[in-house]
């Protein structure tokens, strides 16, 4: 999506707004079809007695924080017990071969950036397919897990899901809560009212435009941990890396000021090169800052470890969430995982 329409969409550039009132209808008929698709799939959706399906989205278009907080869950239900997996869309990647269970021999190129993220960060058993219930379907046959966790599936009402969650950016918050094109909305504002958590993704102060959802809302914190060298993983403090370092600032993610906001607020000096989300990297694109200090994201990094230079870092980062929230996720799952095995 054009800069331009994004800052409109955000109020930060009012002189679009025009154009964006112009784009209503389309958001109308566009609402009209997603109403229609969503009560057709829901009603042929494929159902699998077992085991509980949790789906974690979002209803806004560009990055909100869904990685970070998969994996996070995923480590949080390990220590709840469960034994999780991971299905996926696999955006970006180029494999021809579906279902793909993602495993140390495939490349971030084949299966995705998320997906290759999530399993080396979790050594979570991950299946990349668009087609989620036949992703489903595999990793249960092929993999050992209890529950199943879909990635970016909340619009994807061919699978049916015992639990949902929808993740919020705190800081621009659903913008002017108008439908594509008009606005960054994939479904309407109500659609938050459904989900069973919402979680918002905190920065700082929280977005006018969620006041309606405070007192259901989740909030998830993201805390810088370490910068890791891209190429052999190796960790260093972030205190012991120096603070007068200039960095060439590589970003290829939905929502890269988000990131530049945390750069900032560990007092990092760097100049930004932004990429279109899930930008496919070669050497081609390093080849002035080759030598120099490179700082990526974690996203961006899985797809650079082939060429990376002495000097290439991404900063680590991880989600934090309330305690109530797990205590409160297992529970549910309990009662899911008890109801299906009474209906079975």
């Amino acid at each position: 999506m054009p800069p331009f329409v994004e800052r409109g969409w955000y109020g930060q550039d009012k002189r679009w707004w025009p154009l964006l009132l112009i784009l209503l209808p389309i958001s109308a008929l566009l609402f009209s079809i997603a109403v229609l698709r969503r009560a057709w799939l829901s009603r042929s959706a494929c159902e699998i007695v077992e085991p509980p399906i949790l789906v974690v989205g979002n209803i806004s278009l560009g990055g909100t924080g869904k990685t970070p907080l998969l994996a996070a869950m995923v480590q949080l239900l390990r220590l709840k017990g469960w034994t999780p997996g991971v299905v996926s869309r696999g955006y970006g990647g180029q494999t021809t071969h579906y279902p793909l269970l993602v495993s140390s021999e495939v490349s971030a190129q084949q299966c995705g950036d998320e997906p290759r993220l999530l399993v080396d960060k979790t050594q979570v058993p991950l299946v990349v397919d668009p087609n989620r219930s036949r992703a489903v379907a595999y990793l249960l046959a092929h993999c050992h897990c209890d529950v199943v966790l879909s990635d970016d599936g909340l619009q994807h009402y061919a699978l049916s899901r015992d639990i949902e969650i929808a993740v919020l950016d705190g800081q621009r918050g659903v913008g002017n809560g108008f439908l594509f094109p008009a606005g960054p909305l994939r479904e309407p504002l109500t659609r938050l009212h459904q989900v069973d958590f919402p979680v918002v993704n905190v920065a700082g102060p929280l977005h006018a435009s969620l006041n309606s959802l405070t007192e259901q809302l989740v909030e998830m914190r993201m805390e810088p941990m370490a910068f890791v060298h891209v190429a052999t993983g190796a960790r260093t403090a972030l205190q012991d890396m120096p603070s007068e370092q200039l960095w060439q600032v590589y970003c290829g993610i939905g929502n890269p000021q988000r990131f530049f906001m945390t750069l900032a607020q560990q007092g990092i000096c760097y100049e930004p090169h932004v990429f279109p989300d899930h930008y496919n990297y070669s050497p081609a694109d390093f080849t002035e800052w080759a030598e120099d200090y490179i700082l990526m994201t974690e996203k961006d990094a899985v797809k650079c470890r082939q060429f990376a230079g002495e000097h290439w870092y991404y900063l680590a980062v991880e989600a934090h969430l309330p305690p109530d929230f797990i205590d409160r996720l297992d529970a549910l799952l309990l009662k899911v995982k008890a109801h299906k095995v009474i209906d079975r």
